[in-house]
């Protein structure tokens, strides 16, 4: 355990992200499945907001894009769409087109703005990066005792139409 924690905090600065991405999105997508809102035909999209010029982001990236593909939730397949941080109005346009986007971790940008954003197009925002959900985004994986755990920002969930179970509510860790 201890070497694995080791290697963890030479991949992923602890202030950024506390659970690997891996386990993140096995974790996002058994959240997911409690959210009624989901249910539908087609693929469901998500989109990877990162950044290109930082490491971790990038790396987080190519962990999120492998570990969503070939996913399944509420029946449908997951299709995963990197979109590139330029600027918040434009990420906001790409995001219009996805049902989840999931943020790596970003450096200088407005994760409020782009949580807002997500909500305002009807998309859920999930994260890896524990501020973020204090930040605005939806849904985020963080560690306490050393164990993973659900961190819900209730009223960015409902302001993007989520439609969350009693279940998952009573799992995670409520954000507002």
């Amino acid at each position: 355990m201890a070497v694995a924690s080791l290697l963890m905090a030479a991949a992923w600065p602890l202030d950024e992200m506390e659970v690997p991405v891996e386990q993140q999105v096995s974790l996002i997508v058994r959240v997911l499945a409690f959210d009624r809102s989901l249910a539908g035909d087609g693929p469901l999209v998500v989109a990877v907001v990162y950044q290109d010029r930082n490491r971790d982001s990038q790396r987080a990236f190519r962990a999120a894009h492998a570990g969503f593909a070939g996913q399944t939730v509420q029946g449908r397949a997951v299709r995963v769409v990197g979109v590139p941080m330029t600027t918040v109005p434009r990420v906001a346009a790409a995001l219009r087109q996805a049902d989840v986007a999931y943020l790596a971790p970003l450096r200088s940008v407005d994760v409020g703005a782009l949580a807002r954003a997500g909500s305002a197009a009807g998309v859920l925002t999930v994260t890896g990066v524990r501020r973020y959900v204090g930040a605005g985004a939806a849904v985020g994986i963080g560690l306490r005792d050393g164990r993973p755990e659900i961190l819900l920002h209730r009223r960015s969930a409902e302001a993007s139409g989520a439609d969350f179970s009693a279940r998952l509510l009573q799992l995670a860790t409520l954000v507002d």
